[in-house]
């Protein structure tokens, strides 16, 4: 009896991370209502989710509409609303967009969240343009670049970010009722976007975003298989879409998209289908880049804005250099993967005089300086997304067993150098603006980052530990992703025997159970590492002699060492004298997917 209870007992905590209205149900009801025995009692009973909701329901007729109550509550707490960086009166018409909630304070400071924090990052679509939709949607204008199923989609991504009774003035929580709470109206902005989606226009300008949109929101759920289906939806309507248009707005689109599908085969090493690049040549060639008037101030609850002054936010900029990497990203991907044939040294080293070139081509806006003052958070995570791609390029190397000596010295040393770089930026978002903002594309990158220190620089571990562990667990109050991916790196911290401080350890005890379908909703695999023994075997196994015949041959000959290695700063103490190793593939199997 003792082992079938446990049994239940993990049944129960893995089935309640579900979004269905049965186990919302339940969870509501232990969060505000106890009844918690009774409902252990259930389930050792073997009665199913829906038996005991329904009993539940029939005991206490208030649960049969959550959603109401979850809003109501959310529409109180945005009373004191009075506006934000954009005009007070533009969310005024809401009510025109979405039925889960007519308080257009609450709606227009989802969407604030979701412009600070989402759309910098991932630039699905004109800003401008947007809210130009939003307001003439009052007037009864038709227009295409605002839709219901968009609307609903933003906020929907923005509860991730919503923490219920959090001011300006008090840090965010995480605990269980407030997580109940912001999924469920997650849930019904949601569920809005999906009804409001009409087939007839699968392929219109807002509705494509909203399925990326869709994505995101899925993703961030931890729900990542399900969130395919919305991205390669988005894909597979963008060529034909892009032919017909040649804006700005289109371009802007066209290319948030193709960057989120290489962002979507980069963190999942599974390949979508993607429309082909004919007649496309450029990144935002129809796009101003140094357009005025762009400015980003820190947001998480009104007021935050008046408090923390503006900054240049140079996001239109950096979406198109995000862009700009992300497609050299693709091709690296393709490399690897075979489709370009075996892979020889003079085809990896022009993709890594490619990132070279790609660094040194920043303008002076997305450098970043000494001091980190005024570094918007979405120009620190574009360099943190160019420290992990780098490592992801050159770990397959290191690996593959065919490099020895000083070449694979030198290949261990850039990933090393790598890695600090990035954790190091890591650690000054934290510090300048929280991890709490986290999307999951920053998360995979934090812990790629810190694997390869554990990997190649084991003396630096418990340091990387630290600062990829703090990111985590700030991200995870929002983001339901990041507690499988936390597991997942939890064993990889075991496996390399790395020791963090003792409050860490106590962090990192895990007594929740993660079941292989919590991972894969996670990552769509059982592993966030890349499947080694899938790239390698494309590898040319005279690659190493290639490689010195290419640079003995080579009037410029392209050696790691001259890709300007950067000064490691006081965050992992830099040891000129530490050797990175490589560990032999046969002791780490589990690393081979």
């Amino acid at each position: 009896m003792l082992g079938e209870g446990v049994k239940h007992e993990e049944d129960r905590q893995r089935d309640l991370r579900q979004n269905d209205e049965w186990r919302r149900v339940i969870m509501e009801t232990i969060a505000h209502r106890g009844h918690d025995r009774e409902i252990i009692e259930r389930l050792k009973e073997d009665q199913t989710f829906e038996s005991i909701a329904n009993g539940l329901l029939a005991e206490d007729p208030e649960l049969h509409n959550p959603l109401s109550e979850v809003v109501k509550r959310f529409e109180e707490q945005s009373k004191g609303y009075d506006g934000s960086r954009r005009e007070e009166n533009l969310y005024s018409s809401a009510q025109q967009w979405t039925t889960v909630s007519s308080d257009h304070k609450l709606i227009g400071h989802l969407i604030e969240l979701y412009l600070t924090w989402v759309h910098p990052v991932h630039m699905l679509f004109s800003e401008s343009h947007f809210v130009l939709g939003f307001r003439e949607v009052a007037d009864g204008k038709a227009n295409e670049y605002c839709s219901a199923a968009l609307v609903n989609a933003i906020c929907a991504m923005a509860c991730h970010l919503l923490d219920e009774g959090t001011t300006s003035q008090s840090p965010p929580t995480g605990d269980v009722t407030s997580r109940v709470n912001v999924t469920r109206l997650r849930q019904g902005f949601m569920d809005e976007a999906k009804k409001t989606l009409q087939e007839a226009s699968y392929d219109d300008t807002a509705s494509i975003q909203a399925l990326a949109v869709m994505y995101l929101v899925d993703w961030s759920s931890g729900r990542a298989r399900n969130a395919l289906g919305y991205l390669q939806s988005a894909s597979e309507a963008l060529r034909p879409w892009y032919d017909r248009r040649s804006s700005e707005a289109a371009e802007i689109t066209f290319w948030g998209i193709r960057t989120l599908v290489t962002v979507c085969i980069g963190a999942t090493y599974q390949k979508l289908h993607t429309p082909p690049l004919t007649k496309v040549d450029g990144v935002f060639n129809n796009v101003d880049l140094n357009r005025g008037g762009e400015v980003w101030k820190f947001y998480r609850q009104p007021g935050d804005e008046k408090v923390i002054p503006p900054n240049p936010s140079h996001a239109t900029m950096t979406a198109c250099y995000q862009s700009r990497l992300f497609r050299l990203v693709s091709r690296i991907n393709s490399l690897y993967c075979g489709t370009m044939g075996k892979v020889k040294w003079p085809t990896v080293a022009e993709m890594i005089d490619r990132m070279v070139a790609w660094r040194k081509g920043l303008p002076d806006e997305l450098q970043l300086a000494s001091d980190g003052i005024n570094a918007m958070p979405h120009i620190l995570y574009l360099h943190i997304q160019f420290h992990a791609a780098n490592v992801q390029l050159l770990n397959p190397l290191a690996q593959s067993g065919i490099f020895r000596g000083a070449q694979l010295h030198e290949i261990c040393s850039e990933i090393v150098q790598h890695a600090r770089r990035g954790l190091e930026i890591v650690q000054r978002s934290c510090e300048m603006h929280t991890a709490r903002f986290h999307v999951p594309l920053l998360s995979l990158c934090c812990i790629l980052l810190a694997d390869a220190i554990m990997v190649y620089d084991p003396q630096h571990g418990a340091q990387a530990l630290t600062i990829a562990m703090g990111a985590l667990q700030e991200a995870r109050i929002g983001f339901p992703l990041c507690d499988p991916l936390q597991e997942l790196f939890r064993k990889r911290v075991i496996r390399h025997n790395v020791q963090g401080p003792p409050e860490l350890v106590h962090t990192m005890s895990s007594e929740v159970h993660f079941s292989m379908d919590d991972i894969l909703d996670a990552c769509t695999r059982l592993s966030y590492e890349q499947p080694l023994s899938q790239i390698i075997c494309h590898f040319d196994p005279a690659m190493a002699s290639q490689r010195a015949d290419f640079e003995a041959t080579s009037q410029s000959p392209t050696s790691m060492s001259s890709t300007g290695k950067m000064q490691i700063g006081a965050v992992l103490n830099d040891d000129d004298e530490a050797l990175p190793r490589r560990p032999p593939l046969n002791d780490d199997p589990a690393s081979d997917d």
